[in-house]
């Protein structure tokens, strides 16, 4: 109730909540959801490329980098600003 609204919106959520309907993979892509949609049979090998992606970033950086997203909503763009600099 306080993640997804802010996420896709009160009205899909409503929607979600008070019919306690599932989504497809494909219906959660089109909402913001998930960034893509892969085949199951491809899945363990999208992650690893992601992984190895991921590994090759600045050591630590990931963190901060999730630490201040998850931050941007709760602060207002000078103190976003601050945290960033």
């Amino acid at each position: 109730s306080y993640h997804l609204p802010r996420l896709i919106g009160i009205a899909k959520t409503k929607q979600l909540m008070l019919t306690n309907r599932s989504l497809s993979a494909e219906e959660a892509l089109q909402w913001g959801l998930v960034t893509e949609v892969v085949a199951d049979e491809e899945r363990a090998a999208r992650a690893d490329q992601l992984a190895g992606q991921m590994v090759k970033t600045a050591a630590g950086s990931n963190g901060g980098v999730k630490a201040l997203l998850l931050d941007t909503f709760s602060n207002g763009l000078e103190q976003q600003m601050e945290l960033e600099g």
